[in-house]
């Protein structure tokens, strides 16, 4: 663990969904119940400005006012258990992958004890297990479910903006799409991965620090080490 080269990405996430695949299908409704409440929340904005459209048409008779207010609310509420739904589903995941992983890394360990912790760092493992594993959580709840729909979604409006608008304002559109999707992330990743890298260290120096002090608390006080631990 100490001085081990860190894990690729790719396979990093490999090795998580492999190790959430019993609860995965909870994940699939998590995303269609994430795409629902994308496309809904971009219909609301549809339907005003269509409203807005035909009211300043001279020529069409405008849309009816309470016809234009029952679609948006109906809209807000499916947006609204959508996303309640796409939590729920996500959240479910998580915490049984991490309930998963916690067993993983325990029926890992201890039959190589004591020859595998002899002269590691308990307050790093103590982190690892607790700290690391709980990270896990953003992956499956907050990660995996915007990834997929963060492609799934904007393909989708950029096709039907194509067909149903024009083709040059889709153009338009999947380039901006492309550059805040794209080019954004690169900018600030290899900052992003230090900051990482070293909050990951110094989470574990710090757990470290308060193990050795409360298992060495007699020698702490003996030593008179107490204030500047």
């Amino acid at each position: 663990m100490n001085g081990a080269a860190p894990m690729p990405a790719s396979e990093c996430r490999r090795r998580l969904l492999h190790l959430a695949r019993p609860v995965l299908v909870a994940m699939v409704w998590s995303i269609l119940a994430r795409i629902v409440g994308l496309v809904s929340g971009i219909a609301m904005f549809a339907v005003a400005g269509w409203a807005i459209g035909e009211a300043a048409d001279d020529g069409a008779a405008p849309p009816s006012f309470w016809a234009v207010i029952g679609l948006l609310v109906t809209m807000s509420l499916v947006k609204g258990v959508a996303r309640y739904a796409e939590q729920f589903a996500g959240h479910f995941v998580a915490f049984t992958a991490l309930a998963r992983i916690r067993v993983y890394f325990y029926d890992a360990l201890a039959p190589q004890a004591p020859a595998a912790v002899e002269g590691r760092s308990t307050g790093d493992l103590l982190a690892r297990v607790t700290k690391d594993v709980d990270r896990v959580e953003v992956f499956f709840a907050h990660t995996l479910a915007p990834a997929v729909t963060a492609v799934v979604v904007p393909v989708g409006t950029v096709a039907y903006m194509a067909g149903a608008v024009s083709p040059w304002a889709a153009g338009v559109l999947a380039a901006a799409m492309a550059f805040a999707g794209l080019v954004t992330p690169l900018i600030g990743r290899r900052s992003s991965e230090e900051a990482a890298g070293g909050l990951r260290a110094g989470r574990g120096a710090i757990a470290q620090h308060v193990t050795d002090s409360l298992q060495g608390v007699r020698e702490v006080l003996a030593f008179d080490y107490a204030e500047r631990r």
